[in-house]
């Protein structure tokens, strides 16, 4: 399991997603604010239009778009954080591994 921490969810680029996987993550999920408490006013709504645009491209690509999750959680503590990340995690080993691994790499 990896963590990458970006300052607003909305800096994150469709292509940044694809690549998780293609480099073989068997999932992505991202934390974004809830849209009423964004800082930057869209972002958290940004990344929320990549997300279901990345599971359509996903799905047209005959894998599940189940491997991409996005959280988004006012004041979420560590505990329910973690919460997310086991249900996710459990969510991603049902698919089995990510037919895309190492599809960049040919």
């Amino acid at each position: 399991m990896q963590f990458r921490l970006v300052p607003c969810s909305g800096k994150i680029q469709l292509p940044h997603l694809l690549r998780l996987l293609e480099a073989g993550g068997d999932g992505v999920i991202v934390f974004a604010c809830p849209p009423e408490a964004c800082r930057t006013l869209e972002g958290s709504s940004r990344m929320q239009r990549r997300i279901e645009y990345a599971r359509e491209l996903l799905e047209q690509a005959g894998v599940a778009a189940g491997r991409l999750a996005l959280v988004r959680g006012k004041e979420m503590n560590a505990a329910e954080a973690l919460k997310q990340v086991d249900e996710f995690t459990a969510a991603v080993l049902k698919l089995g591994p990510n037919p895309l691994k190492g599809a960049g790499s040919k």
